[in-house]
């Protein structure tokens, strides 16, 4: 998936039953982070990347992103009720920088991505949330 930016671009490819994006995770390196993995059982977590980075401003720190398969479940968004959706969850921490974020996705089989939540954490305060849930799909006969 390109946008018009090369550095908002992210390249995507599934291996071994483990899909992978090819991000840059720090400045201008890129990485080939294991995002999900469909190998794991309910309760595994992986990790995605560790490193240390600095910011923008000139702190330094380190990363720490991790994914946990969380099982399956039922759930219902705008598109309808989907049963057996896989729930997987990524955990961002920032050190010293005292910043956590937390993703969790759905996806539903034979329809792909259902619904996505976010929220982002600084000194143990939420900041910002974000909700994106299926509202429309086809499947091409």
């Amino acid at each position: 998936m390109f946008e018009s930016d090369v550095e908002d671009s992210v390249c995507m490819r599934i291996e071994n039953n483990i899909f992978y994006v090819y991000i840059a995770v720090i400045g201008d390196e890129f990485k080939d982070i294991p995002y999900l993995n469909f190998n794991k059982e309910a309760g595994q977590t992986w990790e995605l990347f560790s490193g240390n980075i600095e910011s923008d401003e000139g702190n330094s720190g380190t990363l720490i992103w991790s994914g946990t398969f969380l099982g399956t479940e039922t759930i219902t968004v705008p598109a309808g009720s989907f049963t057996n959706c896989a729930k997987f969850e990524t955990t961002t921490i920032a050190i010293p920088l005292s910043i956590e974020v937390k993703e969790s996705i759905w996806l539903a089989p034979n329809i792909g991505l259902v619904k996505s939540t976010g929220e982002t954490k600084e000194d143990s305060d939420v900041i910002e949330t974000s909700t994106e849930e299926l509202i429309h799909y086809s499947i091409p006969q």
